[in-house]
């Protein structure tokens, strides 16, 4: 089962760097939405675009920087043994106390067994 799972995530892996790649060439070119209205604009229209571009590029690097990470490691990771169950235990008393907190009604309890399914 694993080999079939080894070519999905290299072809995943594959198209996710095609997608950076172009993403990296657009932003060196200048491209983007932001870029286009503000050519021959005023400069704070083209600071203003400077800062938009900053700010996503710095955005989407953090969470991806993050994210990918994480997914990419908890699809290898054994569901049934007792660190999931510790990790479900523990999303689901956060997930209950933060809605404490807010004054919300709890939502529906999920056994680890639940989640894992």
């Amino acid at each position: 089962m694993e080999s079939a799972a080894q070519p999905e995530t290299q072809a995943f892996l594959s198209d996710v760097a095609d997608e950076m790649e172009a993403a990296a060439a657009q932003l060196e070119q200048g491209g983007g939405y932001a870029a286009k209205s503000c050519q021959g604009g005023s400069a704070p229209a083209r600071s203003s675009a400077f800062g938009s571009k900053l700010f996503y590029t710095a955005s989407y690097t953090l969470s991806y920087g993050v994210c990918f990470p994480v997914f990419f490691l908890t699809r290898y990771v054994p569901k049934n043994n007792q660190f999931v169950e510790g990790l479900v235990d523990g999303g689901a008393s956060a997930q209950r106390a933060v809605e404490n907190m807010l004054g919300q009604p709890a939502a529906v309890a999920v056994t680890p067994t639940e989640a894992m399914a």
